[in-house]
């Protein structure tokens, strides 16, 4: 009877140490997965914000661009388009007609203080 205890206390230690071996080697193996997921998810996040920050510099060149031909064509336009109504000509800040004229300012003016005094 003390040898079967003794066949059965090795064989129990034998058990052990492979059941020991094998928590250590699943250990091992369910790590390195989580660190492989992990590594993937990084590189999948990181060319995701890569593709995001190209679309976001082509989007900002576009909008440059835009805002260049929109500011071009407004200059052509304007290069176009004949001056104003009254801007012919620089009025003197004075009051006083050019050459000798005078101004719409002073007629008007003029007409105004004539029929206030007048009526």
């Amino acid at each position: 009877m003390l040898e079967s205890l003794k066949a059965f206390g090795d064989v129990a230690r034998l058990r052990s140490e492979t059941c020991d071996k094998g928590m250590r080697e699943y250990s091992k193996k369910r790590k390195e997965l989580s660190e492989t997921l992990r590594q993937r998810d990084f590189a999948a996040k990181q060319a995701e914000e890569d593709r995001k920050q190209k679309e976001q510099k082509k989007n900002k060149l576009r909008k440059e661009q835009e805002q260049e031909l929109k500011q071009e064509k407004e200059q052509e336009e304007a290069a176009a388009r004949p001056l104003a109504v009254g801007a012919h000509a620089l009025a003197p800040q004075d009051g006083s007609a050019p050459e000798g004229k005078l101004s719409s300012f002073l007629i008007i003016s003029c007409k105004t203080s004539y029929h206030t005094l007048h009526v």
